[in-house]
This record gives structure tokens, C-alpha cells and sequence, in this order.
């Protein structure tokens, strides 16, 4: 291996572990189509590169999770992770590597399939956002013309009920200026309260509001994860899909996907080392190399999706699956 396919791989392990394209998917394909073989050491090295992506781009996150364990989220992050875990070891155990090979056109396709599952979820959310709405135009439409009715049946008194309302709404008007002045205020101050608390991507990372998470739910999403271990089935594709369907505000689904990964990543790079048959060896330069771009192309890759989750176009990312579910068909 050379240091351009070392670059090209490092890049591949660190965009793909993030987008919702199946990272072990597309390093198969890459070293299919440059004809190298990626040894155990040199994947567990890309593994612990995306790992420092994720814990720099959540540091905040973590750090306040690290020091409040029974926080809400952590207790989800963990029974989260304990399905997870389950499967992924029963799948290494009894998972056939021919067998995993022939899986992974099944993996692209079912990673697309989720895609268009979040898809689905998020438009019927604006459907029923949008009916809500009408529905509020029509009811305050409602109750102008009933305003109005009430108006014209006042025949007596006009001129005195005139200048009654000019006085009230001119005392109105000046009550409602202050209101509005410290409300203001008060949203200021709010505003730079969770810019000093966010973790720059407009949550608070102390709160778990818009997760609607319990037990159960944080168990399947999990589970979920867990079935992610298959070759081509993308962990955060798979699990942001389980998230929107539990519930989870759009803006949440990202931070608690990339946040459960964390256990993940560290076991799957464990697990290389246990299950090795090769010593641990690597060119500490070529290597290097490739942690240092997978490094940097992971930071960008989980700020590309969380800026994708929140304007609802992951299915971009189901259209661009159709050429590597192609390729792995002519391929492996």
C-alpha cells in the first residue's frame, strides 16, 4: 500500500463512518477496486482517528456526560449500547467471511431503504404541520368575522365606544411597547445563554429536551445499531432513521447518533485487536497520513450531516448509494 491509497482509504473511513453510507461497505469496495488489502492494525488506526472526530466535534457533550452520569442521555447511551454490543459479538462469532462479502449489495440496499424511511417520516411530519396550520388560519378567519358581526350589531353608543377603544388601545399600545422591550430582553439573554452553553450546533448540551427517549425506545435504537454491524447497512443511517421514528426532534437525532457511536467505535477497534491473526504492524508515516486526513474529513462529515438532518435531505445520499450498490454487485 502507498501513500495515495492510503490518503484515499484514510478519507473513505472518515467521510463514510459519518454520512449515512455504510463506512465498511465502501473501504471493501476501495480496496477491491485499488487492489490492496487493508490489515487488521492499519483499520484499528482509522477506528481510533473517526473516534477523535467525534470526540472533538462533542467534547462539550461529553465532558458533561462524563461528569453526570445519570444524566438522561447517558442512561440511554448506555442501554443503548447493550444490544449493540450483543449482536455485533454474536455476528463476529458465527458471521461467515464469505458470507459477508456476498451480504453487502443487501447492506447499500437496506441503508437506502432507511433513507427513504426518514424521508417519508419527516414529510408526513410537514403534512401534519402544515393541516395544523391551515386549520389555525381558518379558526382565526372564524372568529374575525364573528368580531365583525358583533361590531355592526353595535348601533347605540358608537361614537362613546370609539373613543373608548382609541384610549384602550392607545394604552395598549404603550403597555405592549415595554412588554415587548423586556421581552426582548429576555430573549437576549436566553440567546447568549445557549450560545455559551451549545455545542455550535444550537442545542444545549446539558439538556436532553427533544430526545423523547426512554428505556424501551433507546433499546431498540440499539438494537437497530446492533443490525448496523452488517457490511454496507450504515450505523448512522440505520440509527437516525430508528431516532425519527421514536420521536426525536431532527435537530437531536444527529447528537445522540454520533454520541452512541463512541462506545461503538472503541469496541470495533478492540475487537480488531482480540481477533487479530497478524502481528501489529504499520508503516508509522503511511499511517500517519491516512489518520490525519480521516481525522479531519470526520469532523467535516458530522458537521456536513447535522446541517443535512436539520434541512430533511438525507435522501441525497440514498440517490448517490445506488453506484456503490451497483459496484458491489459487478464487484464482489
Amino acid at each position: 500500500m502507498g501513500y495515495i491509497e492510503a490518503i484515499v482509504l484514510g478519507f473513505v473511513q472518515g467521510a463514510t463512518e459519518f454520512l449515512p453510507v455504510s463506512s465498511s461497505g465502501h473501504i471493501m469496495l476501495a480496496a477491491r477496486l485499488f487492489g490492496v488489502e487493508v490489515s487488521r492494525s492499519f483499520s484499528v488506526c482509522l477506528h481510533v482517528a473517526t473516534l477523535l472526530a467525534v470526540l472533538f466535534r462533542f467534547r462539550k457533550s461529553v465532558a458533561y456526560l462524563l461528569l453526570h452520569p445519570k444524566d438522561k442521555r447517558a442512561v440511554f447511551l448506555i442501554t443503548a449500547s447493550i444490544p449493540t454490543f450483543i449482536l455485533a459479538l454474536l455476528y463476529k462469532l458465527f458471521m461467515p467471511q464469505s458470507l459477508e462479502n456476498l451480504l453487502l449489495p443487501i447492506g447499500f440496499a437496506l441503508t437506502i431503504a432507511a433513507l427513504l424511511l426518514i424521508e417519508l417520516k419527516d414529510g408526513r411530519d410537514r403534512a401534519l404541520k402544515l393541516s395544523d396550520a391551515h386549520a389555525k388560519v381558518a379558526e382565526a378567519e372564524a372568529m374575525t368575522d364573528i368580531s365583525k358581526d358583533i361590531a355592526a350589531q353595535k348601533t347605540h353608543g358608537g361614537a362613546s365606544l370609539a373613543r373608548d377603544l382609541s384610549i384602550n388601545k392607545v394604552e395598549n399600545g404603550a403597555s405592549a411597547e415595554e412588554k415587548s422591550k423586556v421581552e426582548n430582553r429576555v430573549k437576549a439573554k436566553s440567546a447568549n445563554k445557549r450560545r455559551k452553553l451549545s455545542d455550535d450546533a444550537g442545542w444545549d448540551y446539558r439538556s436532553s429536551d427533544g430526545l423523547n427517549l426512554n428505556i424501551w425506545k433507546s433499546f431498540i435504537v440499539g438494537a437497530v445499531q446492533g443490525c448496523a454491524v452488517l457490511c454496507g447497512l450504515s450505523r448512522s443511517g440505520s440509527t437516525i432513521c430508528a431516532l425519527a421514528y421514536c420521536g426525536t426532534r431532527k435537530d437531536r437525532r444527529g447528537e445522540f447518533s454520533f454520541l452512541l457511536s463512541i462506545p461503538v467505535i472503541i469496541a470495533s477497534a478492540l475487537s480488531e485487536v482480540v481477533f487479530a491473526d497478524e502481528p501489529f504492524s504499520v508503516d508509522i508515516a503511511l499511517l500517519g497520513a491516512s489518520m490525519a486526513v480521516a481525522l479531519l474529513t470526520g469532523i467535516l462529515a458530522i458537521n456536513v450531516v447535522l446541517k443535512l438532518i436539520e434541512k430533511k435531505k438525507l435522501y441525497f445520499f440514498g440517490i448517490y448509494l445506488l453506484i456503490p450498490l451497483l459496484l458491489s454487485i459487478i464487484i464482489i
